[in-house]
């Protein structure tokens, strides 16, 4: 017996049988060891456990391709209800608990077997597939009312783990959010200021719009993807503006838009769906800075806009005495303050 974290450990051993014992809870690392270990006796692997809470999961990975038809693999669902051993009084007891405390999603996954995303820790519990429409279909409202609109497209350049790109089209009378395009590229040899710029070009062209109608953003934290766009393109792009101390609070706006029905995901976008579905808190309720890269891209394009769901949510930012926005050396003589951070609920004039 050996344990799933010290997947090191199982290099080199020839099994005849091997059991992984809660499997959401074993990293991709100790498959990708133990699976060449099989080919010596052709051992068999059973894997059992109840589902996770999301979708970024070894548990769900293996099942879809079972589901797909991999040979010689197969997914079995067994509530707890098939177990002859296990009282009926007790299931439905836990049935009725789980729901007096508001967790059903406990009950699906635990005794049900339901792979269901969702839970305290998730930060958009309600995001579903209903959010999402087609790209036909938002094409035809855009193009129905074109001035109706205020369009974005932000860039969230990655050096090493992905460049995110996300198109939002804002309505200006009923404040219903579109995303309507988005690239997730982790292909480093793809990740170019010039290929991601063009490929972002091709995108949003295909609302028939002026290349300046977009408003054009990106992480100031990169500036060489601005140098490198107006070298090559010749066009104005605007850095964000982040909110590093009230980031639970944009969070909270993007939430609410949701909850109000005004947020509509293209199935053009399924990076952008994948990342508010699996978008949860640590163990120790800390937002974790991972798998986030269009979710960046929304809260810049929501300051940029200026969109607020509550009144009293307007920011102010840092000024100088002629009003323009501090540096961070200005304003703390380091890199630490974001200069357009949040310290009010007012405008500043």
């Amino acid at each position: 017996m050996e344990g799933a974290d010290n997947y090191e450990a199982v290099a080199g051993i020839n099994p005849h049988f091997v059991v992984l014992d809660e499997l959401k809870d074993i990293q991709d690392n100790f498959i990708e060891v133990m699976e060449p270990n099989l080919l010596a006796h052709s051992a068999p692997l059973l894997a059992v456990g109840s589902p996770p809470d999301n979708f970024d999961n070894l548990y769900c990975r293996l099942a879809e391709e079972c589901r797909k038809g991999a040979p010689k693999k197969a997914w079995y669902k067994m509530p707890s209800s098939k177990n002859p051993h296990i009282s009926r009084d007790f299931l439905e007891d836990k049935h009725q608990s789980l729901i007096a405390r508001g967790e059903p999603e406990i009950w699906q996954r635990e005794y049900l077997a339901n792979i269901v995303v969702g839970g305290a820790k998730f930060i958009f519990p309600m995001m579903t597939e209903t959010f999402v429409d087609t790209d036909e279909n938002i094409c035809a409202i855009i193009k129905a009312s074109p001035k109706h609109f205020n369009y974005y497209v932000c860039f969230d350049p990655g050096t090493t783990s992905c460049f995110g790109v996300l198109m939002i089209a804002i309505n200006k009378y009923n404040k219903k959010v579109y995303a309507v395009g988005e690239i997730y590229e982790k292909d480093q040899s793809k990740t170019t200021g010039k290929e991601i710029y063009k490929r972002a070009q091709e995108i949003w062209r295909n609302y028939n719009l002026s290349d300046s109608t977009w408003m054009k953003i990106y992480d100031y934290a990169a500036s060489w993807f601005e140098n490198e766009v107006v070298m090559e393109f010749d066009d104005a792009i605007m850095p964000c503006v982040k909110d590093l101390r009230n980031k639970e609070a944009k969070l909270s706006s993007i939430k609410q838009v949701m909850l109000e029905g005004n947020f509509i995901i293209s199935d053009k976008c399924p990076m952008l769906y994948w990342e508010l579905t699996n978008y949860r808190k640590d163990d120790k309720g800390r937002i974790p800075k991972e798998n986030d890269h269009l979710i960046d891209c929304l809260r810049y394009i929501f300051n940029a806009d200026n969109y607020f769901t509550e009144e009293g949510e307007i920011p102010v930012y840092k000024t100088d005495k002629r009003g323009f926005p501090l540096t961070p050396q200005d304003a703390r003589g380091d890199d630490d303050l974001d200069p357009f951070e949040m310290i009010t609920s007012e405008y500043y004039w």
